[in-house]
């Protein structure tokens, strides 16, 4: 909390640019993954997030900083300036780590959060398509992931037109919708059905034509002990749509 503090109270952004956050850059990767460091980049790209901060850390930050002058929206502005292009490496360089990282995902989220970045959700995706391709959706199969893929679908915005989520399920989950729906990315397949618009026609159609074999598979799972709860929850939400 107290470098979250001095990075969002002290006016001289420059003097903070070449000492404090000169420091940091050669170790961003290390912040980004480390379980305290990455809540100081998160508070930086998206300040008072109640999804990623508790009401303590928020009610602790927004105490008054009376030798603070400068506008707190020009200070973040000066401090992201510096602070953006190194992080954005860090992450285009390796999207799937973080995403499945339970510490970098919160960096991952803010920063697109603060800035959605077409070039770094195509990495995304593309890091996403190469890990559905292995058995049992390799790295995606995880609680992480499938926790970090929902935020980014609910982060997404208005004026991307979908262009993440449609991609996301066109490239990753459509050629093997069966085998989806009964691993943790059922669960994403739900958000996205949250989502409406085409992606949810295409979703429900996908759903309906393939219902005897995801009902197969789910039947198969659960006679092998296998909890497939997000499987049903995709056969409920095709009865009721």
């Amino acid at each position: 909390i107290v470098m979250m503090r001095l990075a969002c109270t002290v006016d001289d952004t420059v003097l903070l640019g070449k000492t404090v956050f000169a420091e940091w850059t050669p170790e961003l990767e290390t912040i980004c993954f480390d379980p305290y460091g990455h809540r100081v980049l998160a508070w930086l790209l998206a300040p008072e997030d109640a999804r990623l901060f508790s009401p303590y850390e928020i009610s602790c930050l927004a105490l008054p900083a009376p030798g603070s002058v400068k506008a707190p929206a020009t200070r973040r502005q000066e401090v992201l300036r510096i602070l953006k292009p190194p992080l954005r490496n860090v992450l285009i360089g390796a999207p799937l780590k973080a995403l499945v990282d339970i510490h970098a995902k919160a960096v991952l989220a803010a920063y697109l959060s603060a800035d959605w970045d077409a070039e770094l959700a195509e990495a995304i995706l593309k890091a996403c398509e190469e890990a559905a391709a292995e058995e049992d959706f390799g790295a995606l199969n995880d609680g992480t992931a499938t926790t970090s893929l929902i935020v980014l679908l609910k982060i997404e915005p208005d004026e991307a037109k979908g262009s993440f989520s449609l991609a996301l399920w066109r490239k990753c989950f459509q050629p093997r919708l069966v085998a989806a729906a009964t691993s943790r990315c059922a669960f994403i397949l739900l958000a996205m059905l949250k989502k409406g618009g085409k992606l949810r026609e295409a979703i429900l159609s996908a759903l309906k034509s393939g219902k005897k074999e995801i009902e197969a598979a789910t039947k198969a799972a659960e006679a092998n002990g296998t909890t497939v709860s997000g499987a049903q929850q995709l056969l409920k939400a095709l009865k009721e749509a």
